[in-house]
């Protein structure tokens, strides 16, 4: 073959070298957003073609093998995937040394080389076997099923084929995580010399802005936040929320603070409250404006109307406003509208995962601030209630969608109710030390009066309209 001088256009990161450079068979990369995986995959294409072509040809004219064409594949979850890494694979070189076509399956031959890159989409497992490959590069492998790379990977066998796979960790249920792992120093596998695997957050890549990862860490519930861009593998189990410790006082339960005429004392408190389907408790947590709870109520067994006035008789002890779980179809949405018939100001949320990821966030900023208050320990409520923050686990599903859940068989009817409290108070919306001018979704009038909303409510992607004020916002 003559000596040609085959540029890739890409250049390697930092820590894109040592994963370049290694000889393993096997080589794994859990990364954050944005860290430059599909560029890496693309280098390592490049190089197969102009390195390890020829070295395979020569190998086979040497053994008296008939020539083949050398045969790469790179796999991605879906077609949008694929379509995206097929661009960039394009980009990654001169056009004059590929001929590139279009149909699907799309294709890359590189004619001085003799060698083609396949792009294949995973939509459709059963499409995924191959006649013999002697490379693969998958992307996205967290978004992968495992029936997919099962499929896939015996077509290494017969020319001892190397992968290289690359992606978001989607959890250590994972097949991914299982091959990742294999690549850790001290396994069997690295050892042999049979795999290895790194892991990069997204601040590796110098073109990271470095106030975007603030911003990020700030926006999203701290388990979202270290899959997506610290890249770690969550187990399912692990804790949601931070430790209380910090939090517990000897006593912030109390009652309702009146001036020495009878007048209420204070303003700005919340009433969360979680309405249990069937036989479920029923939760009631009012905190005040500096985020103490001074008040937690549990029950069972109650009729629809006994409930409603329990509540009712909760909020104006307190004269607190409540925001309540009203999404659609729920027991609380019908309370939420009989609840506005008596007269008291509800907030009404509908659940869903990102309405749920952003409350959640919210009661962990306030732990971890120090704001978050509760006590005593030893009360039978509150002890309840920390042990449901201390059980409060998140699990990451195939898709990568982290979901926040008690144990199987246990119920977080008081948690709820507190990071609705919270969410109230964070919003701004019931007004107290939290200096908003005025709470969202009021209006100033020409004399100067606010004027209430009729119907503050709180949903994303939902049919209600969502607002926030000083609290996490979700588009």
């Amino acid at each position: 073959m003559p000596d040609l001088t085959f540029h890739v256009k890409y250049h390697p990161q930092p820590w894109s070298v040592p994963v370049l450079q290694s000889p393993a068979r096997y080589r794994w990369v859990a990364g954050g957003r944005r860290l430059g995986k599909t560029h890496l995959l693309a280098q390592a294409g490049m190089e197969a073609v102009a390195r390890f072509a020829p070295l395979r040809h020569q190998l086979w004219h040497d053994m008296g093998r008939h020539e083949e064409p050398y045969m790469g594949w790179v796999v991605g979850p879906s077609y949008k995937i694929v379509l995206k890494d097929w661009n960039v694979f394009r980009g990654a070189c001169a056009k004059s040394w590929y001929k590139a076509r279009q149909t699907d399956p799309k294709q890359l031959y590189f004619p001085a080389f003799n060698a083609y890159i396949e792009f294949v989409s995973a939509d459709h497992p059963d499409d995924l076997v191959s006649e013999g490959l002697d490379f693969l590069l998958l992307d996205e492998c967290g978004l992968l099923s495992e029936e997919a790379w099962m499929t896939v990977q015996p077509s290494l066998s017969e020319r001892k084929g190397w992968v290289l796979g690359v992606g978001r960790p989607m959890g250590a249920e994972h097949w991914y995580y299982e091959a990742w792992l294999k690549g850790q120093p001290g396994t069997p596998e690295v050892l042999a010399g049979e795999s290895a695997s790194w892991r990069f957050d997204s601040t590796a890549n110098p073109l990271f802005p470095v106030d975007e990862w603030e911003r990020q860490k700030s926006q999203y519930p701290p388990a979202w936040f270290d899959q997506e861009f610290r890249g770690e593998f969550l187990k399912a189990g692990s804790a949601v929320f931070p430790s209380l410790d910090h939090c517990l006082l000897r006593s912030t339960l109390r009652s309702p603070i009146t001036t020495a005429d009878g007048q209420p004392g204070e303003r700005g408190l919340v009433t969360g409250v979680d309405v249990g389907q069937h036989k479920a408790h029923t939760s009631c947590v009012t905190m005040d404006a500096n985020r103490a709870i001074v008040d937690l109520q549990q029950w069972t067994g109650d009729t629809t109307t006994s409930r409603k006035n329990r509540i009712i008789r909760t909020a104006r002890r307190w004269r607190s406003k409540i925001v309540v779980d009203s999404t659609l179809g729920s027991i609380g949405h019908d309370l939420e509208h009989d609840l506005r018939g008596a007269g008291m100001r509800v907030m009404g949320v509908s659940f869903n995962p990102k309405t749920k990821a952003a409350m959640i966030l919210a009661m962990c900023q306030a732990i971890e601030e120090g704001t978050f208050q509760v006590g005593p320990a030893d009360h039978p409520t509150v002890a309840r209630l920390i042990q449901e923050f201390k059980e409060h686990q998140l699990k990451t599903t195939r898709r990568g969608v982290i979901q926040y859940q008690p144990p199987s068989g246990k119920t977080c009817d008081l948690l709820t109710g507190c990071y609705l409290a919270n969410w109230g108070v964070d919003s701004g919306w019931a007004g107290g030390a939290v200096d908003v001018g005025h709470a969202p979704g009021q209006r100033i009038t020409s004399d100067g009066r606010v004027v209430e909303p009729a119907y503050p409510t709180l949903a994303v992607g939902g049919h209600r309209t969502f607002w926030a004020h000083g609290s996490p916002r979700i588009s």
